[in-house]
């Protein structure tokens, strides 16, 4: 059964691969960095994803988990024999990288999941020659920010890890689907900044946000569809603050570690996405119930004219994300 086991992963793999590169895509990778042949990744310059239907945007990497077999004893037959069947077939996640000036099916695919948890949807990632992969049951396991300090860098992206009830690769000869064109709005979000604000701190020095992640489970006995319920962990900022507005935040903190977790105090507070000319939103995400975890002094750095001198670093944690805006 181990060997079919394998055989029948290594099957799924090749239908995958087939589809996605005839599709248009480009194998970058192979198998992962660590050598894990059960993970295979993809990049491209151009393919796109679709949510029920309607264009999400286009896709700059895609990485696929296998398809996992797992068999159990059945009783014994009349023969004395114990055989194995086929038990349950759990499904790896699928993690795709799209731009965070992506279309408003994706934010508010995000958006749902932030606020109602799993919310399932059809999905199918697309190439440029017509074959396509499906994923039924859909819904957004985890999402990752690009980190960003005076301005985002324009070849970030949004990581969106989906779990699913099942990948199918589809091959086809028709004819391609005309090209869909990036919004204005995709190219704003090449250079831009942020705003940060938290009740009650100075942040109007805040110099960088690192990279954070959303992430829920399921948590559901039977794992089927309607019914699914979620579980969210507090999810970690880390920021960089100007040393001037030092006194404010780490009153804070001492305030938190002297009352501890179950009594330190939530803020509340927001972070704003802004375009290059700093005054047009591009997107807002309301922070609800914000605490704060650490505070220390910036990275050890010798030259006296460094801005790393005079910055220090918070890691907050948040227990709520709501979007507020997007860009349409």
């Amino acid at each position: 059964m181990k060997k079919r086991n394998g055989s029948a992963r290594a099957r799924w793999r090749a239908s995958l691969a087939a589809a996605l590169i005839t599709g248009g895509l480009l194998l970058s990778a192979g198998s992962s960095a660590a050598g894990d042949e059960s993970t295979t990744s993809y990049a491209s310059g151009r393919f796109a994803f679709g949510i029920d239907g309607t264009f999400a945007g286009f896709i700059k990497k895609v990485s696929a988990g296998s398809t996992d077999l797992k068999s159990d004893l059945s009783a014994p037959a009349l023969d004395s024999s114990v055989r194995k069947h086929l038990a349950t077939i759990s499904h790896e996640p699928l993690t795709i990288e799209l731009s965070m000036g992506s279309g408003p099916a994706m934010w508010e695919w995000i958006k749902a999941s932030w606020d109602q948890g799993i919310t399932p949807k059809s999905a199918i990632v697309r190439g440029s020659g017509g074959a396509s992969v499906a994923l039924a049951g859909a819904y957004v396991q985890s999402v990752t920010f690009p980190g960003i300090d005076d301005r985002l860098d324009p070849a970030s992206a949004l990581t969106i890890t989906l779990g699913h009830k099942g990948l199918t690769p589809i091959l086809t000869t028709s004819t391609p689907r005309p090209a869909v064109k990036e919004s204005s709005d995709a190219k704003k979000w090449g250079a831009a900044s942020f705003r940060l604000e938290i009740d009650g701190l100075p942040c109007d020095r805040v110099a960088k946000i690192d990279s954070f992640t959303w992430e829920q489970k399921s948590v559901s006995l039977d794992a089927q569809w309607p019914g699914e319920r979620s579980a969210q962990a507090p999810t970690k900022i880390r920021i960089s603050v100007d040393a001037r507005d030092r006194g404010a935040w780490d009153s804070w903190y001492q305030q938190s570690k002297k009352l501890g977790p179950q009594r330190s105090e939530r803020a509340g507070g927001s972070l704003k996405f802004l375009g290059p000319d700093l005054a047009e939103e591009l997107g807002s995400i309301s922070l609800r119930r914000v605490g704060i975890l650490s505070l220390e002094p910036g990275a050890g750095v010798t030259r006296a004219e460094s801005d790393e001198l005079t910055r220090f670093s918070v890691e907050l944690y948040v227990e709520e994300l709501h979007i507020d805006s997007y860009g349409r």
